[in-house]
């Protein structure tokens, strides 16, 4: 979510700035459609060909996080043991050090315990058993529209651009062995009462791993049709 937090910076302004549709770069990228047509701006050609560039730099990273995860746990497990038997032969000067055996943690950037689940599962970090977690990765919008200067030292020229994003808040809730998490239902429970406090939007829109949103409108299309109170274009 973080590398997508990234990427974000420059996709959402960039389709703001051209109009693009659909908004799923992985779609857009992949049109057998002419992507110049009705297109006006004189920079949209450079625009596109730097976004499609760091688009695919951002799946390269995706793709490399697992073993990137694995090998920084590996180096800080390393180190961790390390630590373990310095300070036992500290304790014990004259007798022989035993091999210690600490339990092998997934580690963050941070230098500390990521709290979910580990890969290798442990008491406490296991795909049923952790604690729940609440990350803001992207910070509440203004109120008012932000727009890009000429003076952003961003790849793409955002100049009277809204650069604005929305929300973005990663959510994962407490799992204990014994207690029933109610799948879906639990899921969206805990959404709810995390939203109410974070964001207290209006509306909520639920879309799973498999669902797409081919026009940007879409949304505030449903928004209208709910909130017709004489006529569907009353937002």
């Amino acid at each position: 979510m973080a590398e997508a937090a990234s990427f974000a910076n420059i996709w959402v302004p960039f389709c703001r700035k051209h109009n693009i549709e659909p908004r799923n770069p992985e779609t857009y990228f992949n049109l057998k459609k002419d992507p110049y047509k009705n297109k006006v701006l004189s920079d949209f050609v450079k625009d596109r060909r730097r976004v499609k560039r760091e688009y695919d730099e951002f799946k390269v990273r995706i793709n490399g996080l697992p073993d990137s995860i694995r090998r920084r746990s590996d180096a800080y497990h390393a180190r961790e043991e390390l630590k373990a038997m310095k300070e036992q032969r500290q304790k014990k000067e004259d007798e022989p050090v035993e091999v210690i055996k600490i339990k092998k943690a997934t580690w963050m950037a941070d230098g500390t315990h990521w709290p979910g689940t580990w890969l290798t599962p442990a008491p406490d970090h296991s795909k049923g058993d952790h604690a729940g977690i609440i990350q803001v990765m992207l910070k509440p919008p203004s109120d008012e529209p932000l727009c890009g200067t000429s003076d952003d030292s961003r790849v793409i020229d955002f100049t009277d651009i809204d650069i604005r994003l929305p929300m973005l808040v990663y959510v994962s809730r407490e799992k204990r062995p014994g207690y029933d998490h109610n799948k879906k239902a639990g899921a969206m429970n805990a959404l709810v009462r995390a939203s109410a406090i974070m964001s207290n939007g209006a509306f909520i829109l639920n879309l799973d791993c498999d669902h797409y949103i081919y026009n940007s409108q879409a949304m505030r299309e449903g928004m209208c049709f709910m909130m017709d109170r004489g006529g569907d274009r009353i937002c």
